[in-house]
């Protein structure tokens, strides 16, 4: 395999990632030549929509995502967000592109209490987990 793509399909834009989660990213694409990584938009779901649009909306990204990576050896989708698009979406692609590898980030979740005693939590990542 010469080319592979790790692509973040999430409301967490790369340039917010620190480095750990950076290279965990690189290292599922393993020693494939021309490797990179990058951001492709999480549809804005409307909470109005049936189960029928959001299919739809679905369909909608694998057909954007096809042609936009139809020449890579290897396609891995880091997919997290509105949980019915992500539900319908791992199920279709799951079932439709076998080829492509879908992943969801694990992270730990630290509570901590701010300066003005309001508990806040920080979620560090921990890895990449297949669907």
């Amino acid at each position: 395999m010469n080319s592979g793509v790790f692509i973040n399909l999430t409301n967490h834009p790369l340039r917010e990632w620190k480095t750990d989660q950076i290279s965990a990213a690189y290292l599922l694409l393993g020693d494939i030549k021309y490797q990179r990584i990058e951001d492709f938009t999480f549809p804005n779901i409307n909470p109005y929509w049936s189960k029928k649009e959001i299919f739809e909306e679905v369909c909608n990204t694998v057909k954007k995502l096809e042609n936009l990576y139809k020449e890579e050896d290897l396609v891995i989708i880091h997919i997290m967000g509105e949980m019915t698009f992500v539900h319908q979406f791992v199920s279709f692609v799951s079932f439709t592109k076998p080829r492509w590898r879908l992943v969801a980030s694990t992270t730990e979740k630290i509570p901590y209490t701010n300066d003005t005693g309001k508990k806040r939590f920080r979620f560090n990542f921990c890895r990449f987990r297949s669907y």
